[in-house]
Protein backbone atom coordinates (compact mmCIF):
# COMPACT_ATOMS: atom_id res chain seq x y z
CA UNK A 1 0.00 0.00 0.00
CA UNK A 2 2.56 2.51 0.74
CA UNK A 3 4.70 1.54 -2.14
CA UNK A 4 1.14 2.39 -4.36
CA UNK A 5 1.18 5.85 -2.77
CA UNK A 6 4.82 6.59 -2.96
CA UNK A 7 3.76 5.99 -7.26
CA UNK A 8 1.10 7.83 -7.13
CA UNK A 9 2.81 11.08 -5.29
CA UNK A 10 5.38 10.56 -7.83
CA UNK A 11 3.85 10.34 -10.97
CA UNK A 12 1.66 13.44 -9.49
CA UNK A 13 4.60 15.40 -9.02
CA UNK A 14 6.28 14.57 -12.30
CA UNK A 15 2.41 15.68 -14.31
CA UNK A 16 2.67 18.87 -12.26
CA UNK A 17 6.20 19.76 -12.98
CA UNK A 18 5.92 19.01 -16.75
CA UNK A 19 2.95 21.29 -17.24
CA UNK A 20 4.86 24.22 -15.35
CA UNK A 21 8.29 23.79 -17.93
CA UNK A 22 5.89 23.44 -21.11
CA UNK A 23 7.29 26.15 -23.56
CA UNK A 24 5.26 28.70 -24.96
CA UNK A 25 3.54 28.06 -27.82
CA UNK A 26 3.80 31.03 -30.59
CA UNK A 27 0.63 32.34 -32.60
CA UNK A 28 -0.74 33.65 -35.44
CA UNK A 29 -3.09 33.54 -37.98
CA UNK A 30 -3.02 33.91 -41.69
CA UNK A 31 -6.03 36.89 -42.50
CA UNK A 32 -5.92 36.53 -46.15
CA UNK A 33 -3.74 34.84 -48.02
CA UNK A 34 -2.45 34.84 -51.82
CA UNK A 35 -0.24 32.20 -52.86
CA UNK A 36 2.95 32.96 -54.38
CA UNK A 37 1.81 37.44 -54.16
CA UNK A 38 1.71 38.14 -49.89
CA UNK A 39 -1.12 38.17 -47.52
CA UNK A 40 -2.20 39.84 -44.32
CA UNK A 41 -1.16 38.07 -40.53
CA UNK A 42 -2.77 38.89 -37.60
CA UNK A 43 -1.59 38.51 -33.68
CA UNK A 44 -2.25 39.56 -30.45
CA UNK A 45 -1.75 42.84 -29.93
CA UNK A 46 0.99 42.01 -27.08
CA UNK A 47 2.52 39.60 -29.24
CA UNK A 48 6.04 37.60 -28.23
CA UNK A 49 8.23 36.89 -29.89
CA UNK A 50 7.67 33.66 -30.31
CA UNK A 51 4.16 34.93 -32.47
CA UNK A 52 6.51 36.78 -34.94
CA UNK A 53 8.72 33.70 -35.21
CA UNK A 54 5.43 32.01 -36.38
CA UNK A 55 4.05 34.59 -38.21
CA UNK A 56 7.45 34.77 -40.53
CA UNK A 57 7.29 30.80 -40.90
CA UNK A 58 3.78 31.80 -42.38
CA UNK A 59 4.51 34.46 -44.69
CA UNK A 60 8.07 32.32 -45.91
CA UNK A 61 5.34 29.48 -46.32
CA UNK A 62 3.34 31.50 -48.50
CA UNK A 63 6.13 33.29 -50.58
CA UNK A 64 7.93 29.83 -51.44
CA UNK A 65 11.67 30.25 -52.82
CA UNK A 66 10.60 34.28 -53.05
CA UNK A 67 11.71 36.72 -50.18
CA UNK A 68 8.75 38.18 -48.27
CA UNK A 69 8.83 42.28 -47.63
CA UNK A 70 6.61 43.66 -45.39
CA UNK A 71 5.04 46.64 -46.73
CA UNK A 72 2.41 47.76 -43.39
CA UNK A 73 2.25 46.64 -39.75
CA UNK A 74 -0.01 48.21 -37.07
CA UNK A 75 -2.84 47.58 -34.75
CA UNK A 76 -5.92 47.23 -36.79
CA UNK A 77 -9.38 47.05 -35.35
CA UNK A 78 -11.65 44.10 -35.94
CA UNK A 79 -14.78 44.77 -34.48
CA UNK A 80 -16.55 45.59 -30.78
CA UNK A 81 -17.09 44.42 -27.66
CA UNK A 82 -19.71 45.92 -25.13
CA UNK A 83 -20.04 45.35 -22.04
CA UNK A 84 -23.47 46.39 -19.76
CA UNK A 85 -23.47 47.07 -16.47
CA UNK A 86 -27.53 46.94 -15.07
CA UNK A 87 -28.11 48.08 -11.57
CA UNK A 88 -31.11 48.41 -9.08
CA UNK A 89 -31.53 50.06 -6.14
CA UNK A 90 -34.74 49.34 -3.80
CA UNK A 91 -35.98 53.17 -2.17
CA UNK A 92 -38.22 52.51 0.56
CA UNK A 93 -41.33 54.17 1.17
CA UNK A 94 -40.68 57.36 3.54
CA UNK A 95 -44.63 58.94 3.34
CA UNK A 96 -46.39 60.20 6.57
CA UNK A 97 -49.20 62.14 7.11
CA UNK A 98 -48.47 65.84 8.05
CA UNK A 99 -51.71 66.61 8.73
CA UNK A 100 -54.34 68.36 6.94
CA UNK A 101 -55.01 72.05 6.02
CA UNK A 102 -58.63 73.27 4.70
CA UNK A 103 -59.83 69.61 4.03
CA UNK A 104 -56.89 68.73 2.05
CA UNK A 105 -54.34 65.94 2.87
CA UNK A 106 -50.85 66.98 2.93
CA UNK A 107 -47.96 64.01 3.10
CA UNK A 108 -44.61 64.12 3.22
CA UNK A 109 -41.82 61.39 1.88
CA UNK A 110 -41.62 59.59 -1.08
CA UNK A 111 -43.53 56.96 -2.36
CA UNK A 112 -41.09 53.27 -2.87
CA UNK A 113 -40.24 52.18 -5.69
CA UNK A 114 -37.21 50.50 -7.37
CA UNK A 115 -33.94 53.38 -9.01
CA UNK A 116 -32.77 51.75 -11.97
CA UNK A 117 -29.20 53.01 -14.09
CA UNK A 118 -27.55 51.15 -17.06
CA UNK A 119 -24.32 51.50 -17.97
CA UNK A 120 -23.01 50.20 -21.45
CA UNK A 121 -19.24 50.42 -22.85
CA UNK A 122 -18.52 49.86 -25.80
CA UNK A 123 -14.57 49.45 -27.04
CA UNK A 124 -12.93 48.34 -30.26
CA UNK A 125 -11.35 44.79 -30.31
CA UNK A 126 -7.81 45.30 -31.81
CA UNK A 127 -5.22 42.99 -33.21
CA UNK A 128 -1.43 43.42 -34.55
CA UNK A 129 -1.80 42.79 -38.59
CA UNK A 130 0.92 42.40 -40.88
CA UNK A 131 0.49 43.13 -44.93
CA UNK A 132 3.33 41.78 -46.94
CA UNK A 133 3.93 40.92 -50.28
CA UNK A 134 6.13 38.33 -51.94
CA UNK A 135 9.05 39.56 -54.31
CA UNK A 136 10.52 37.71 -56.97
CA UNK A 137 13.65 36.99 -56.93
CA UNK A 138 15.44 39.21 -59.92
CA UNK A 139 18.86 36.82 -59.65
CA UNK A 140 17.15 34.31 -61.21
CA UNK A 141 16.87 33.95 -64.85
CA UNK A 142 13.53 33.04 -66.50
CA UNK A 143 13.36 30.40 -69.22
CA UNK A 144 11.33 31.28 -72.14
Amino acid sequence: MRFAKTIVLTLLSLSLMNCQTMPYQGKAREVKKRAGEGGVIAMALDHRDEDRKVAEDKMRATCGNNPFRIQEEGEVAVGTKSVQNDRSTRRDDTRKDAGSFLGMNFVTGEAGGVDSKTESVTEAVKEWQITYDCTPDKSKKTMR
